[in-house]
Formats: C-alpha cells, sequence, structure tokens
C-alpha cells in the first residue's frame, strides 16, 4: 500500500465470507482497481489507487464471493436482488445443522 493509497473500511471480514479461497473481488462501487483486505471479523478493507478518489459514509461496495460453499452456510437467508431491486429471500434451511 502507498501513502497515496484509498483505504475505506467495509463492514465486511472473516465472519462474512469464507477464507479458504483467494480474499472477495472489488466488482463494482469502488475505483478501478481496488482490492480487498480482511482486517478481522467484522471488518475489511477496500484498498486502492486513490488520488483524487473517495468513497461516502454509506456508499455501497459490491464484492464478489470467494468460495460459495462455505459462505452461504456464514448466513441465515440471502436476498437475492435484480439490479436495485430485492427480488426475492431464500432461506438457508441447513444453516446450524452440521454436527
Amino acid at each position: 500500500m502507498c501513502s497515496s493509497d484509498l483505504l475505506v473500511t467495509v463492514d465486511a471480514g472473516f465472519k462474512a465470507f469464507s477464507t479458504d479461497a483467494a480474499p472477495p473481488q472489488v466488482v463494482a462501487g469502488a475505483p478501478e482497481g481496488a482490492r480487498f483486505a480482511f482486517m478481522g471479523d467484522e471488518q475489511g478493507a477496500v484498498i486502492a489507487p486513490g488520488i483524487g478518489e473517495t468513497l461516502a459514509i454509506a456508499d455501497l461496495v459490491t464484492l464478489a464471493v470467494p468460495h460459495c460453499d462455505p459462505t452461504v452456510n456464514l448466513y441465515d437467508s440471502y436476498h437475492v436482488v435484480t439490479g436495485d431491486a430485492l427480488a426475492d429471500i431464500w432461506p438457508v434451511s441447513a444453516r446450524g445443522r452440521s454436527r
């Protein structure tokens, strides 16, 4: 990371994504070339070459799940979105049932 890089804390950390693959990829909502880095259980960082770039509080950043199977197990339900609209909510019926 260079001193001119933009670093933004996001509400997604180890508890939001599986960690047995590469880190999540930044898909949208951040400057070109942005990357994700884990910062702990609850937070992550979006780091980008940031000369003149900013993100505001509550800006949405879209991250691609690195490994879907173990990530699905982290949630009670999935919100299915089409464009900007909520299309459906899918329960994860096996959540918490592994023994």
